[in-house]
């Protein structure tokens, strides 16, 4: 804030520099001509400072002008020791008592205050600050002539180029007891990827989205190696793909002793739990970018089809996500629900992710 203060005032005084010689002129001009050491012979006080004043072109009335502005009047005091003079002269044109360091920061209309006063009127508009800190202000002459700023020219539309929407499955075995007798299906490409598959076929009919999907088997024939797989797969997509605006990996939930359904528009529905990863065990410091995507879609879900989302849940694997910004695990239904209960479901979250991503700048 002292900063600041002193430079706004070092501003306003070099405007007002003209009339502050004068002041000062005026000042000194009275203190030598009533101090005891004058010349004698040269007529009284008030005569010698009419004459000084006339000499600088400045009449009666505009010095009681500049009085009136503030100008503290300078007294002789005969016994004043000569060391005095500089203290006198200091309270009266910058009201500074150098015994007192406070009062150089003093609110006082002195004769730079004036100045500063008349510099400010002169000046259009004068730079007001709502808070007190310290602003760097630019020392920018306000006559100084400004060159034309050119219009900035409308950015180039890139064109679209390679998938919006990647599609993959890290778990390709799972699949739908209630279609096909049993959970798993080692080796093969099963019912998550028919549901992965469905989901890629309304994206690109119903909505004109432009997609690529994967069929590589990334959990066979050691489970235990499906996420290194399929982040191998992952980032060879995203080099043919720089512009992709969202990963989704598909699988299904396990452990419930009941399928995970819902009546949505009178059809029966597998319904979907997003899962989130987190830098719980591995490094992933943009997880909570996932988040919200999740979110969104969970909040664009129960908007739409209310009955279809089961939220999003947050846990400590990675799975993946930290190639990407927007991918999400999508569980759709678990393994006793049938396929078609999975593929009803891809198709109205195909219609949340549309509706998301239109409303979504990157």
């Amino acid at each position: 804030m002292i900063r600041f203060y002193l430079r706004r005032r070092l501003n306003m005084m070099g405007r007002g520099k003209p009339f502050l010689m004068l002041a000062v002129g005026i000042l000194l001009s009275i203190a030598l001509l009533y101090s005891p050491s004058a010349p004698s012979g040269q007529g009284n006080g008030p005569d010698r400072v009419k004459q000084i004043l006339a000499i600088a072109g400045v009449d009666s009335q505009t010095y009681k002008n500049i009085l009136r502005s503030g100008l503290p009047p300078v007294h002789r005091q005969a016994d004043l020791p000569p060391e005095g003079y500089v203290t006198a002269f200091m309270r009266a044109v910058f009201n500074v008592d150098l015994a007192n360091p406070r009062s150089l920061f003093g609110q006082g209309m002195t004769a730079v205050g004036a100045m500063e006063a008349l510099a400010a009127s002169q000046v259009e508009s004068y730079p007001l600050f709502e808070d007190e800190s310290i602003v760097e202000i630019p020392d920018v002459p306000p006559e100084e002539p400004q060159a034309p700023v050119p219009e900035p020219e409308p950015p180039v539309q890139a064109v679209a180029e390679g998938a919006e929407v990647i599609i993959i499955n890290t778990h390709n075995a799972e699949t739908y007891r209630a279609t096909d007798g049993v959970s798993k299906k080692e080796g093969e490409n099963a019912g998550v990827v028919k549901a992965a598959a469905h989901l890629e076929n309304v994206l690109q009919q119903k909505y004109r989205m432009r997609t690529e999907r994967s069929e590589t088997i990334h959990d066979y024939p050691e489970f235990e190696k499906s996420y290194t797989n399929a982040a191998v797969t992952l980032e060879d997509m995203l080099k043919r793909n720089p512009q992709a605006r969202v990963v989704i990996d598909v699988h299904r939930d396990a452990g419930q002793s009941k399928p995970l359904t819902a009546t949505i528009n009178g059809r029966k529905t597998a319904q979907i739990r997003l899962i989130v990863g987190s830098d719980a065990r591995l490094p992933h410091p943009g997880w909570m970018q996932n988040r919200e995507f999740a979110r969104q879609l969970a909040e664009k879900m129960d908007e739409l089809y209310p009955g279809l989302s089961l939220g999003y849940r947050v846990q400590s694997g990675r799975y993946n996500q930290h190639l990407h910004p927007r991918a999400v695990l999508l569980e759709v239904g678990n393994d006793l629900n049938s396929l078609d209960e999975a593929l009803a479901a891809v198709e109205l979250f195909a219609d949340v992710l549309y509706q998301v991503l239109r409303n979504t700048e990157v």
